[in-house]
């Protein structure tokens, strides 16, 4: 289950997203993606290339950096010793941020989360100092808006299901489709197919990948089985 915990500034209101399952920190590459909410990613060792709307940020010991909500990024990285972290949080930016932070202090806030801490005071703080913000205050809840939406933003190039979001959820098929129609208006298929749609369309506009290329990068077996499901929607 993810855990949402609200901060509170002042008369303002961000959250901040966490799984409550200790972090593994394995290197891993990220297809290209976006978020209702902005992301922040933390290197504590190595470093991570961050390409956020065509445009690279390499981050190393100790760096942060924060991406605003509705941006297309992905992030890569040949450095299987490099220790990455990322978080979701409500937080409203205008811009991209890049900011350094002592290594030690990030690599401290690394074993803690590993140890099962939440440190939501230290990612409250991070947060707070990439937007320029200060006073808070923490409370506790969950959010499966926030978990729907970000398992069709990582997944939707994989051969997913409705059993494999149930299981994310701890919930049986029956009670997912629920849910997802609940806090999307859509079914599950009809999620994924727009996840695809706006990913592929994205793509179109902003790369030189064939047709077939970009069908296949987010998900369909050819660019025949895109097409069909693009002709749903009317394009």
């Amino acid at each position: 289950m993810i855990n949402s915990y609200i901060v509170d500034e002042k008369t303002k209101k961000f959250r901040i997203f966490r799984d409550d399952k200790p972090p593994t920190f394995k290197p891993t590459k990220s297809p290209l993606h976006k978020h209702e909410y902005s992301e922040v990613h933390l290197v504590s060792t190595g470093y991570l290339k961050c390409t956020v709307e065509g445009t690279v940020y390499i981050l190393r010991d100790g760096d942060t950096l924060l991406i605003p909500s509705g941006a297309y990024h992905s992030t890569d990285s040949d450095d299987i010793s490099r220790v990455h972290f990322s978080f979701q949080v409500g937080l409203e930016a205008s811009k991209i941020v890049k900011r350094h932070f002592p290594k030690e202090f990030i690599a401290d806030l690394f074993s803690r989360l590993a140890s099962g801490d939440n440190s939501i005071g230290t990612l409250s703080y991070i947060c707070t100092e990439l937007a320029g913000t200060t006073h808070y205050k923490i409370e506790n809840t969950y959010d499966y808006k926030y978990v729907i939406g970000n398992f069709f933003d990582k997944r939707y190039h994989e051969k997913i299901g409705i059993k494999d979001l149930a299981a994310v959820l701890h919930l049986s098929k029956m009670q997912t489709q629920r849910l997802v129609k609940k806090h999307t208006g859509m079914t599950f298929g009809e999620n994924l197919r727009k996840y695809r749609i706006k990913v592929a369309e994205y793509l179109m506009s902003n790369s030189k990948l064939t047709n077939e290329e970009i069908a296949r990068s987010v998900g369909y077996s050819s660019y025949s089985g895109f097409w069909k499901a693009r002709s749903k929607d009317g394009k």
